[in-house]
């Protein structure tokens, strides 16, 4: 699973439920996350992602949000003095430093790959995706 490879990698994956808040304390010792990445794209996330950051912390709101606006609790935003972040990345732009990395040795994405099938098989391939039994899956010719 995504929260199985993020704790593998040093993250703390906190389970998505009504108490989120009091992991991420018990977890701090009460001072909030340091930085949080929302990559979910909910109005609830993005609420919940201003709730346990800590004070003048960041929280990073990745890809695209569900709608074209959302909420924004401007008085938390403001009380806490968080740093909120947008980000869609460049595919583009990202692709070749990228690779200069994996080149280098400075990041390998194996890790992430959870399935290798020909590409006979791709329906299967994207099925296991679509249903959260895949990390990502590598498609042979």
């Amino acid at each position: 699973s995504r929260r199985k490879l993020a704790a593998e990698r040093g993250a703390y994956p906190v389970p998505a439920a009504p108490d989120v808040a009091r992991q991420v304390a018990d977890l701090t010792e009460g001072r909030g996350a340091d930085a949080v990445l929302e990559a979910v794209g909910t109005d609830a996330s993005l609420l919940t992602a201003l709730n346990v950051v800590r004070p003048r912390g960041t929280v990073c709101a990745v890809g695209a949000h569900a709608s074209d606006a959302m909420p924004m609790p401007t008085r938390l935003a403001f009380a806490k003095e968080v740093t909120l972040r947008f980000a869609v990345g460049d595919p583009v732009g990202d692709f070749e430093p990228l690779m200069n990395l994996v080149r280098g040795g400075r990041v390998d994405p194996t890790y992430l790959i959870s399935h290798r099938m020909p590409l006979s098989e791709a329906a299967e391939g994207f099925r296991l995706f679509d249903a959260g039994e895949a990390s990502k899956v590598v498609l042979i010719p």
